[in-house]
Order: structure tokens, then sequence, then C-alpha cells
């Protein structure tokens, strides 16, 4: 009877989350103020990257940007101090751990402790399993999945101890659907950001910290200029920069556990999970995305 009992007030209690979940959807939490606060974005050197540094900078925020473009990267520092904003730029390449520990002393030191960490850096090389070298397969890994461990070992300690802090994931609708042809490495580097971010979240939760969050974001496409070779047979064209921009920044500021753009995809998480592959594999025909054989690129 007890584990009886056990199931009706778990059950009871996930209607009422439900219930909270769908009120919060129509009814978002307030935006949070990050004026004062330290930014860290990784891969701020162009791209989706710059336009986050930019973002922040806007409301206030000093900006820390992380990128192995020297020279991009002091563009973005020199576009944010033309704005009014506060900038330092440092170059790093996310892929060597030793280098990200180094940087993260010298930013606490001359900068102060980080309170948003943006894992914004990403590449990947568009070829068929087969005709990736065994260097590409490793560099995407190195890239978009260590390197995140390296920069949340870095700086979780800190935001632990002030029991504040927020850890955002940049990873793709790639790391939720693997079904783009000649992008394996990619797919599977995003799949294992996702499975990161939410071990952590939950690893968070069970030591009963409150106050450090973490965001995960999963865009489609962008047109940052760096993207060729896309074709889509049907559904969701390139997105928009800014319009993605908007969106991650405001995810971010209301402490979104997830955000997928376009929001329409949060339909099709839930009918890959209750339909079966033969249905699923006629949604994929259709949809039907495509990448044709390129040199990497990054966001």
């Amino acid at each position: 009877m007890f584990v009886l009992f056990q199931y009706l007030v778990t059950v009871l209690r996930v209607i009422f989350a439900t219930c909270e979940g769908i009120y919060g959807f129509f009814k978002p939490s307030e935006r949070k103020n990050v004026a004062g606060e330290t930014v860290l974005i990784t891969g701020a050197g162009q791209g989706m990257g710059r336009l986050y540094a930019l973002h922040f900078a806007k409301l206030g925020a000093k900006v820390v940007l992380w990128d192995i473009n020297k020279e991009g990267n002091e563009k973005t520092e020199s576009e944010v101090k033309e704005m009014g904003g506060d900038a330092y730029a440092v170059t790093v390449d996310v892929r060597r751990k030793e280098q990200v520990y180094d940087a993260a002393k010298v930013v606490k030191s001359e900068v102060g402790k980080v309170d948003i960490l943006i894992n914004n850096a990403g590449v990947f090389s568009g070829e068929s399993i087969c005709k990736l070298t065994d260097e590409q397969i490793v560099r995407t890994f190195e890239v978009n999945t260590l390197s995140h461990f390296w920069t949340i070992r870095a700086f979780l300690p800190d935001m632990l101890e002030d029991d504040y802090g927020h850890i955002v994931t940049v990873s793709s609708l790639a790391g939720k659907f693997g079904t783009i042809p000649r992008l394996t490495d990619y797919c599977a580097s995003k799949y294992a950001a996702v499975g990161l971010t939410e071990c952590l979240d939950c690893e968070l939760r069970s030591t009963g910290n409150t106050g450090v969050k973490t965001t995960l974001i999963c865009p489609f496409f962008i047109d940052t200029g760096f993207i060729h070779g896309i074709t889509i047979k049907h559904g969701d064209d390139i997105l928009k920069k800014e319009e993605v921009a908007n969106l991650v920044v405001d995810a971010i500021l209301r402490e979104k556990r997830e955000c997928m753009i376009p929001f329409n995809w949060n339909l099709k998480a839930v009918l890959k999970t209750l339909l079966p592959f033969q249905a699923q594999n006629v949604l994929e025909k259709f949809f039907a995305i495509n990448v044709r054989s390129q040199s990497a690129f990054r966001h």
C-alpha cells in the first residue's frame, strides 16, 4: 500500500509540474539583470559569438571573449568598446585544456569571477564518415564537446562557492536529430554536448544547488555567412542570425532550461519519441536536409 501511495503522489506531482510548465510557457519568468556581471563567450571572434557579445554588452555586462582567431576576436572587442561596452579579449584554443586553465586564471585575476559561461565555439567538416580524416573527427569532438568540460571545470567551482552562476551550452538541433547525411561527427559531438548539459543540470540539483543554472540552446542552421552547401527539401529556412541571437539571449536572461529554435521542433522531438522508425523515415525523406561536401567551418 505504501508503494502504491508513493506512485499516486508521484503522478500528482507530475501533473502539477506539467501544469506549472505550461503556465510558465504562456507567462515566462522575468528577465534577470546582468548589468555589471561577467559573461565569458567561447568562439567570440565571429558569427553568433560576436553577436552574443554585442547583445550582452548592450545590457551592461562585461564580456570576456575567447577565440583561437586573434584578429577576429580583437575585432569583436573593438566593436564592443566602440559602443561603450566593456570587453576583454583572450586568444585561446579551447581544444587545449592547459590553455583553457591558464586563461581562466588570467581572467579571474584581471577581470573577476565569471557569472555566465557561454560555450559557443563549434566546428564541423561536412564529409561522409568514410571520407572524414581521423584528425577531423578528433578536432570536432575536441571543440564541440571536450572543450565544454575544460571550461566548466575551470569556472564552475567558483560558481558553486558563491551559489550563483549560469552555464550555457550552445548545441544544435543536430544534437537532438541525427538525420543529416555527412554530419556524423557533428551530430555525435552535439548529442554529447546535450547529454553533458542534461547530466550537469541533474548533478547540480542532486547536490541541492539552486543558484547555478544551466541553459541548453539547440538552434537550426543559422545564416552566419559560414554555412554553405545546405539544401532543405521542405520545412524551415536557414535562420536569421539576429533573430536567433535575440531568442538565445532572452532564454539565458529568463534562465530557461532548454531552448529549441525554431519552436516547432519541440513537436518534432515529441514525434521522434512516439512514432515508430518507419514513420520517422517517411518524415525524414519529406523534410530531407542535405549537406554537400565542404571544408570545415566555425560557428
